[in-house]
Formats: C-alpha cells, sequence, structure tokens
C-alpha cells in the first residue's frame, strides 16, 4: 500500500470519489435511501477536517505579530480558496445564465452570491438542477467565518467552542422542524444545521493536531470497529424504525457525522488492506482529485443525456436504470475531465504564488487544499 506524504493523505481521495459516487446514486437512481445526504455529509466531515488543519498549522506560526500572522493567513488562505472553488462554478453558473438555460437568470444573483441554501430554505423545496448548490454555498459560508474563529482563539478553548456548534446543528434542525417546516429543504440546508458535521471534521483536526502524529494502530482498529457499530446502529434506527420524523432530523446527521470522521481518521492512518488498495485505485484517486467537477456537473447530466438521445434517434429509455447510469456517470466524467484540464487544474497551479508560509517560516502546511 502506498503510503501518505506528509501533506497529502491518498486514501482521503478514495473517500471523495465514495461520496461523490453515492451522491450520483441518489440523484440518479436510488433517492429512497438517502445515499446523497450521507455522502454530502462525508464531503462535510472532510472539508472540516482538512480546512481546520492547514488553519491550525498557520496558527501554531509564532514567526510574526498576531495581527500580521492573521492578515497574511487571511490573505493567502481565501486566495487560494478563490483558485480552487470560484473558477468552476462560476464558469458553470455564467455558462447556463449565457444559454438561458432552466431559467437560471431568475434566480442567478441568489447562487452568484451563494446563498442557493437561504433561497431553498425559503422556497421549502429545491429547484433542479441547481439544487446542489446549497452545499456549495454552506461551505463558502462557513469559510466565511472559521479562519476567523481558529486563528484567533486560544488553542485551550477551540475544543469546547467546536462541541457547541456541534451541538449547535441538531438543535437547529430539531426547532425549525417544530416551529417552521418538516421539509429537508427547510430543517437542513441553513449554515447553523450544518455545524454539527463540519464541527466534527474541525474537531478531528484539532485532536490530530494535539496528537502531533497519525493514530496508532489500535486506535484505528478502535474507530473502525465503532464506524462498523454506529453505522448499524444509525441505519438500523433512522433508516428500518423510522421511529420518528423528529429523531431521525435531529440525529440522523450527527450520526453520519461521527461514522465519516472515524472513516476520515481511519484514512489517514491506512485503512485496513483490501479497503486501502481500492481507496488507492488509480481510478478511485482519478476520481477523487476531479470530485469538485464530477459534483458540480452531475446534476446538469440527466438533461444533456436526454437531448443527446433526441437528437441521435436513440431510445429514450437508454436515459433510466443500469444503462442510464452508466451514461450519466460517463457524461458527468468527460465533462468534469475537461473542466479539471482546462480550467482547474491550470488555476490551481497559481497556488504557489500564495503559499500559506513566507520563507522565513520554519512550519510548513500540513495538508494539501
Amino acid at each position: 500500500m502506498r503510503p501518505a506524504t506528509s501533506d497529502h493523505y491518498p486514501q482521503l481521495d478514495g473517500l471523495r470519489a465514495i461520496a461523490v459516487v453515492l451522491v450520483f446514486l441518489h440523484h440518479w437512481s436510488l433517492p429512497q435511501f438517502g445515499l446523497g445526504i450521507i455522502g454530502v455529509q462525508l464531503f462535510f466531515v472532510l472539508s472540516g477536517f482538512l480546512i481546520t488543519r492547514i488553519l491550525l498549522d498557520l496558527r501554531d506560526n509564532r514567526n510574526n505579530e498576531l495581527l500580521q500572522r492573521v492578515g497574511f493567513s487571511l490573505r493567502q488562505f481565501y486566495a487560494r480558496r478563490f483558485l480552487r472553488i470560484f473558477p468552476l462554478f462560476y464558469f458553470c453558473l455564467l455558462l447556463f445564465v449565457i444559454l438561458d438555460r432552466f431559467e437560471i437568470r431568475e434566480t442567478a444573483l441568489w447562487h452568484f452570491f451563494y446563498l442557493s441554501n437561504v433561497r431553498f430554505f425559503l422556497l421549502g423545496t429545491f429547484e433542479v438542477p441547481f439544487s446542489h448548490f446549497w452545499t456549495l454555498a454552506v461551505e463558502e459560508q462557513f469559510y466565511l467565518i472559521w479562519p476567523l474563529v481558529v486563528l484567533l482563539t486560544p488553542a485551550r478553548h477551540l475544543p469546547r467552542i467546536l462541541i457547541l456548534l456541534i451541538l449547535f446543528g441538531p438543535l437547529t434542525r430539531g426547532l425549525i422542524w417544530l416551529t417552521f417546516d418538516q421539509d429537508f429543504a427547510s430543517t437542513s440546508t441553513l449554515l447553523p444545521a450544518n455545524l454539527d458535521t463540519l464541527g466534527m471534521g474541525a474537531l478531528g483536526a484539532c485532536w490530530m493536531n494535539r496528537a502531533a502524529s497519525a493514530p496508532s494502530p489500535a486506535i484505528v482498529r478502535k474507530f473502525f470497529i465503532t464506524v462498523i457499530a454506529l453505522a448499524a446502529l444509525e441505519i438500523f434506527f433512522t433508516r428500518f424504525l423510522a421511529l420518528s420524523g423528529l429523531l431521525v432530523t435531529v440525529l440522523d446527521s450527527t450520526a453520519v457525522a461521527i461514522v465519516s470522521l472515524g472513516l476520515v481518521l481511519t484514512g489517514i492512518k491506512g485503512f485496513p488492506p483490501h479497503v486501502g488498495h481500492f481507496l488507492l485505485n488509480p481510478l478511485i484517486q482519478y476520481l477523487g482529485r476531479i470530485s469538485y467537477g464530477l459534483y458540480v456537473w452531475h446534476m446538469f447530466a440527466p438533461a444533456l443525456l436526454r437531448n443527446a438521445l433526441k437528437l441521435s434517434g436513440l431510445p429514450e429509455e437508454w436515459n433510466h436504470g443500469i444503462v442510464g447510469f452508466l451514461l450519466l456517470f460517463l457524461g458527468t466524467v468527460v465533462m468534469a475531465s475537461l473542466s479539471w484540464f482546462l480550467l482547474e487544474r491550470p488555476l490551481n497551479r497559481l497556488k504557489r504564488h500564495f503559499p500559506y508560509h513566507r520563507p522565513s517560516d520554519k512550519a510548513t502546511p500540513s495538508v494539501v487544499a
């Protein structure tokens, strides 16, 4: 098994690939199983973990005065986030605005300012095919607030803040369910309703930062067993018993977040051989590398496939079932690959102009994001 380098954990790329495939299954084939939100929550935990690892490393750099250090860190952080996220998102948005597809011109400003989740919350429903933009909005809103919290909060207080944020997530969902609306678009799309998943990843980063190393094999085994047990309990209580809509709304995301954190921490040290080799498979690694593009484009694939089948005279049934899923998967991989090689990768290379540390700094960033 190929080991992780000091600044990159390859098995986490494999987890990204699994997360995006779960989203595909939900939107294209099996919505009844709720696999999409599991994939999204895994993305959130990964994001919270990796971003917080970077921010903790920046905070621990003591070579400069506080204000100078925070100002430099924020500038570099946001410049790198801009290069990674904005180009593809705005290219996709402007493309459909120019083509005047999916009635996007009427709602474009909501998406442009990363307020998709607020719009869906107010509507109480999603607008296809832009429904998945709510998750991108949540992450961007998190990025606006979280860097300042990490960079300015004393290390000893940060875990307490994270525990409060994690508790605030299910509390928010429960209050909305009881007082406002019980639809997922209302209960679970605002940033406060997702603080348990993002916070769980951040808490894992704090734990790793204190441990100063990857978890030991014994801890990894315990996490792996815990993950399986929690997954089984979560599926049993919320999927099969479905004891209460309120119970599912309040606890489901938090349970999945705990499981996801276990997977992330296990992936850092290394999964058992069979799972590890699967995650390090070149195809899985490639899907993880282009997962952002896969996620952005996948909701537009069904409409493009319908048009392609109609223009070519091929059977419309090919848009459904296993054949449909495979065609949608292939088409989305092609679109994401084009955007990766023509847009994302060239712009990502500009990150070298925005290093996390000055040459005089002794520390080096712990992760690549």
